[in-house]
């Protein structure tokens, strides 16, 4: 709930910039002039549209006060009534009763007449040809000019658009006769690169980079691998391109481009997010020699080419993989490793819904299912006395999850085989090789382009070939929130049970201004979150915050974010988490080491393993996306001992992390479409829920279809561009198929026909998933579009103002009419719906829950003065923070949050530029905006210099328990014994080691020459 950035595991990793394009940045002169034609038509269309808009809420307006003068006339008309009734001898109660109406009527009447006055009291103003006197529509049309305005404003747009038409048309000539007449390589305009301005009070040329087409990017093995330039953090070695006129960038892609100073760059790769967003990765030609054989391991186009081939756009996604945000894993030991065959079982007379893709027929079924439990995962050898965790890693073509599991004391515990075959049929003795890591075929995207293991091991180590860790299991795990989907399916709950489940979320929304408890949890400062960011910690430590505008304004926002999530399905249930979901290692020990086929596993069917839940909890595990019924109630063996191979084995012995581990005798797997390559499930233990959820999942089975697989063609500029814009023409639709099946969901009757077309969304939505490798879709046949007509023709559901901002004109009413038995008609509302009345709107009103802040908690030295050239920049920076987020957000397909993080580290450096003194800066705000201006903005400074005010706040607030470190002033711990943090400390010792050894060292010289 609380208002943070994503707080991942960045520190160590540097944030690199590179330029963003479109494709308008390698237009010619004469196609660059047509297309800024294009552009301001564009813009003179969009602000008549505006005054079109402005004109039309005048008239909304009027409307809004012919009713509220209907309304006021009815309850003016009534009150009369009850006046009357109460002038007549009436019982004392009926007196009293209609005292109380007439009250309630005047308070009514006197509401209607506060909110007439507000609309009244608005000004509408439209732009006219003298800009300080605009004209007011109100005037215009008491003089009767707005209609005629009103009328020439739409043949304008009319025009305009005609006009638009025509240029693009234009501009698409001007594209293909460039290609026709074949003009050769595309150059990318110096002017997408930089803004060339006069220097004040000079004739000096400035030359600046282009601000607005730079984007930020966490460091990856990639950018580990190119020239940056250490004091911008810039590398001109890739450029991003998005496709937006795709003539020119299938010449881009083919042919490459050149920059103003004739340097080529070549199309390298695009990530699947990449793909979505339209984007792709362009590369330096002579850099990409350089680095090429580090990120592909060697092997190039030409071999796989002579190999085979594969298909494009997954070779696309394995190239990119370099791309992925991560650190070095420094230790990793490519020659103490191994690549597994996947571990692959089959669950014979498994009962499905069968979808016949030809003719669209749902029927249950008993058939045999293929399972590849180890789809992504593999395991390692956990070190002992360490915490040992999951983790998402990349190496060359290598992606997945590792998991820790002690494959040696398994061998040692039921006399294994210690020697295995890898995926080249090389036999392997873990113990005596001292394997560290087994890595399964799944992992290893393109194994079948090396002839063993060792050839790639070779490869690695030859060209400096880099493994990266990206994502590590989480230290703490919040309660995590329920969303629509998961709520939607169960469309049969009863709304006192929906009440229940929102009861402590209506709570939180009730108390968040006048309980401390509910104001920290709401800031995320409680005492549960076990990873808080640094003013979490701080108003966690200094309480007295929450009276600060800065944290009050955060409380409402919050709550108000609160009261919106909620209201699209949001709600929070007691021990609701999300974790990675791995498969059952101890069964893949069994094949692996026990040679079992169908191994037994520590988990039966229905059972799952975490350790965040009790021993024999009733779970309902839960993935995104959730659109069909894909409740997966689950039994907690946690803790439990089990009966194997004449020997008790406890579960918690094998199953050593925080990941829910899902057995390999169970359909789950398929019931959720999951990949253990880093997968994370949702996982509910509210009984209520489950028991819910239990019964709306009776009768419901997994679904089994088949899709096409995947083409293999010659890898080649051309045919890349072809998958490339064959996955773009798609993309779309997945979430067009997965609104439709909203609509179903929120249709008031979801009987076996509904229930069934469901069914079938889920189908086509994961053929458009995998239209890009497969370029097959199915044909939808004539009769299901008939039934899909009635569902298509609505609107999307009312709760999707909260959960996708839609406009009231855009949704269904929240109420709405079905068929029941003997075609009757009668009101309802879905169960989404109902949490718009279940969820409580009321302001907050804040109230004294604890004794005043005082600011110089805050700071380090109250003598230092406020630098005014560091303010001066901080509120220039501070201005224009969401102009640079938004311009991020448009160019990267990152989460808001991760781009935040990295335009906040980048604020903090240009700062710390112009004063290396870190503790006068953060004096200098902290005196500024708390004291000096009493600002309620301070957003900024707390995830710019939250660290340095959280030390302050401990030295000054908890002085008993902290105190400064002897070297580098850090915070530690205060004891009597140590005077040093723990780096400064080993600093110490190893330079009193050194001076041992030089002592040492010149003492025995001296003896010897004495």
């Amino acid at each position: 709930m609380a208002n943070g950035l994503d707080k991942e595991k960045v520190e160590k990793q540097k944030i690199v910039h590179v330029y963003s394009l479109d494709t308008s940045c390698f237009y010619t002169d004469d196609e660059a002039s047509l297309n800024n034609d294009i552009l301001e038509n564009g813009n003179d269309i969009k602000e008549a549209e505006r005054i079109l808009n402005r004109i039309q809420r005048y008239k909304d307006n009027l409307k809004k006060i012919d009713q509220l003068h209907t309304d006021a006339l009815s309850i003016n008309k009534e009150l009369e009534n009850k006046k009357h009734l109460l002038s007549l001898s009436l019982e004392e109660v009926e007196h009293k009763k209609l005292t109380k109406q007439i009250k309630k009527m005047e308070h009514a009447l006197l509401k209607l007449q506060e909110n007439e006055a507000k609309c009244n009291g608005k000004e509408f103003f439209i732009k006219s040809d003298d800009e300080e006197n605009p004209y007011n529509i109100k005037d215009m049309d008491k003089t009767g000019t707005l209609t005629e305005y009103e009328e020439n404003l739409l043949q304008y747009i009319k025009d305009k658009k005609e006009r638009s038409k025509e240029l693009k048309k234009d501009l698409d000539e001007l594209i293909a006769d460039y290609d026709m007449k074949k003009n050769g390589i595309r150059k990318l305009r110096y002017d997408s690169l930089y803004n060339q301005k006069r220097k004040k009070n000079s004739d000096e040329i400035i030359t600046e980079r282009k601000l607005s087409n730079i984007i930020s990017l966490f460091q990856s093995t990639l950018t580990r691998s190119l020239t940056i330039d250490e004091e911008s953090n810039m590398t001109t070695d890739i450029i991003i391109v998005r496709a937006f006129r795709y003539k020119v960038f299938e010449t881009l892609v083919i042919d490459g481009f050149e920059n103003h100073l004739g340097e080529h760059y070549q199309y390298f790769a695009s990530t699947a997010g990449q793909i979505r967003n339209k984007k792709s990765i362009f590369i330096k030609s002579t850099v990409y020699k350089k680095i090429a054989n580090k990120l592909t391991c060697g092997l190039s186009i030409k071999d796989i080419n002579e190999k085979g081939s594969m298909n494009l756009n997954k070779f696309n996604v394995y190239t990119a993989l370099c791309n992925t945000s991560s650190v070095p894993w420094t230790d990793f030991d490519i020659r103490k490793s191994i690549v597994v065959p996947d571990f692959i079982t089959t669950i014979e007379n498994a009962e499905v819904d069968v979808i016949d893709g030809e003719t669209y027929e749902v029927y249950p079924d008993k058939v045999p299912v293929e399972i590849n439990h180890c789809d992504g995962a593999g395991m390692y050898l956990p070190t002992v006395g360490e915490e040992n965790k999951s983790f998402q890693f990349r190496m060359p073509f290598f992606k997945g999850l590792l998991c820790p599991m002690p494959y040696d004391k398994f061998i040692e515990k039921f006399g294994g085989n210690p020697i295995v075959k890898d995926i080249y049929n090389d036999d392997h003795d873990v113990i005596k090789e001292g394997i560290k890591y087994i890595f399964t075929e799944s992992q290893f995207k393109m194994s079948r382009f090396w002839e063993s293991w060792e050839d790639y091991q070779d490869a690695f180590e030859e060209h400096g070939c880099e493994a990266a860790k990206c994502k590590e299991e989480s230290d703490a795990f919040e309660d995590k929130t329920l969303n629509y989907q998961v709520i939607q399916s169960l469309n049969e709950m009863e709304r006192h049970e929906l009440e229940d489940l929102s009861a402590r979320t209506v709570d939180d929304i009730n108390k968040a201004g006048n309980d401390l408890s509910t104001m920290l949890r709401i800031l995320g400062a409680d005492d549960d979150n076990l990873e808080k960011y640094p003013y979490q910690e701080a108003i966690n430590i200094y309480p007295n915050l929450v009276n600060d505008p800065y944290f009050r304004e955060m409380i409402k926002e919050n709550r108000k974010s609160l009261i919106k999530d909620a209201k699209a399905g949001k709600i929070l249930l007691e021990g609701s988490k999300r974790t990675y979901i791995a498969p059952d290692l101890f069964a893949f020990c069994e094949r692996l080491f026990l040679g079992k086929d169908v191994p037994n596993g520590l988990l039966k069917d229905g059972e799952v393993s975490c350790q965040l839940y009790e021993k024999d909890e009733k779970l309902d595990v839960l993935r995104s996306p959730h659109n069909f019924r894909e409740h997966c109630l689950r039994t907690n063996k946690t803790g439990s001992v089990v009966k194997l191979y004449g020997k008790d084995v406890n579960i918690n012995d094998w199953f050593i992390t925080n990941d829910i581990f899902t057995s390999t005798h169970d359909l789950c797997s398929k019931q959720l479409m999951f990949d253990v390559d880093g997968d994370d499930a949702l996982i509910v233990s509210s009984p209520l829920f489950c028991s819910i959820a239990e019964r709306h999942m009776v009768g419901i089975k997994p679904l089994e279809y088949k899709l096409e697989k995947a083409t293999e063609s010659i890898i080649s500029n051309k045919n890349i561009y072809d998958g490339l814009i064959a996955a773009y023409s798609k993309a779309p639709m997945i979430g067009n198929l997965a609104n439709e099946i909203c609509k179903i969901w929120n249709s008031g009757k979801v009987d076996k026909e509904e229930l069934d077309l469901i069914r079938i969304l889920c189908f086509e939505s994961n053929a458009y998933i995998d239209y890009a490798k497969t370029l097959w879709l199915p044909k939808r046949p004539p009769h299901i579009d008939e039934q899909l007509k009635k569902y298509s023709r609505k609107k999307t559901p009312y709760f999707f103002k909260y959960a996708k901002d839609k406009k009231d004109k855009q949704v269904e009413a929240k109420v709405q009419k079905r068929i029941v038995e003997g075609n009757k008609e009668e009101e309802f509302i879905s169960v989404v719906n109902m949490l718009d009345d279940i969820i409580p709107k009321n302001n907050i009103h804040f109230e004294d829950v604890i004794e005043d802040y005082d600011y110089r908690k805050l700071i380090c030295n109250e003598n230092n003065e406020i630098d005014r050239v560091v303010i001066e920049l901080y509120e220039t920076l501070d201005r224009d923070k969401n102009k640079v987020i938004k311009e991020q957000l448009k160019k990267m397909e990152k989460k808001r949050r991760k781009i935040e993080l990295m335009v906040y580290k980048d604020i903090r450096e240009q700062l710390l530029e112009v004063n290396g003194n870190i503790n006068e800066v953060v004096d200098s705000l902290v005196k500024y905006l708390y004291f000096e201006k009493n600002s309620k903005h301070k957003q900024t400074l707390w995830h710019c210099f939250g660290e340095e005010i959280l030390k302050n706040i401990k030295l000054n607030v908890k002085s008993d328990d902290f105190k400064a470190c002897g070297d580098c002033g850090d915070v530690i711990e205060r004891t009597k014994a140590k005077k040093y943090c723990a780096k400064c400390a080993k600093r110490r010792k190893n330079e009193s080691n050194k001076n041992w050894k030089k002592s040492n060292k010149e003492n025995c010289r001296k003896n010897k020459a004495s």
